[in-house]
């Protein structure tokens, strides 16, 4: 998969109302529409403006993402902004409530990573990210990845070979954000 194969989906997801704050301050007419006690938004407005890391996940709270892949951008967060990164992104083929509660467990603040719920795999059909995991009893989810996102353009994408988790963890991802900012 090349560079060229990735975009941004045009499809929507749910946000929780910190990021809806956090992004309306980059993009005052963002539209997002409340869905219970979560917002949905169409992801090209969530990164039009700014400098983003989007990094994705399979499942919340399997074993490498609970222990690894989200501690290590909430421990990361300010250095990320050091560098001139808007905002952390963290999607998961999972509901919002999911999502809520586990990177909240994370980020009990709720500031430092912002969580993108892809329910039905939509957006990670749409981006070209979703991978098949029935063996595993998880249906479809998403790759492994970390994209740097400046003003809506995908600048920079590490997908991970199966099984695999280095080139989208934090440490590698603030290489590449200091390598393409700086």
């Amino acid at each position: 998969m090349y560079l060229n194969d990735l975009r941004l989906a045009n499809e929507t997801a749910y946000i929780s109302e910190q990021a809806v704050s956090k992004i309306q301050k980059l993009n005052p007419s963002v539209a997002a529409k409340a869905v219970d006690t979560f917002y949905q938004v169409a992801m090209p407005e969530l990164f039009k403006h700014g400098t983003h890391v989007l990094f994705t996940v399979p499942a919340a709270y399997s074993p490498q993402c609970s222990a690894k892949h989200l501690p290590g951008y909430v421990r990361d967060a300010e250095k990320f902004k050091a560098l001139g990164v808007d905002a952390l992104w963290c999607l998961a083929v999972n509901d919002p409530f999911v999502m809520n509660r586990w990177v909240t467990a994370a980020d009990p603040s709720g500031e430092k990573v912002f969580w993108i719920s892809d329910g039905a795999a939509e957006v990670s059909r749409s981006m070209n990210l979703a991978v098949c995991m029935e063996a595993m009893g998880l249906g479809t989810r998403c790759r492994r990845a970390g994209l740097l996102i400046v003003k809506g353009r995908i600048l920079h994408v590490s997908l991970e070979p199966p099984a695999e988790f280095y080139i989208s963890s934090s440490d590698y991802m603030l290489k590449v954000v200091e390598a393409y900012l700086k």
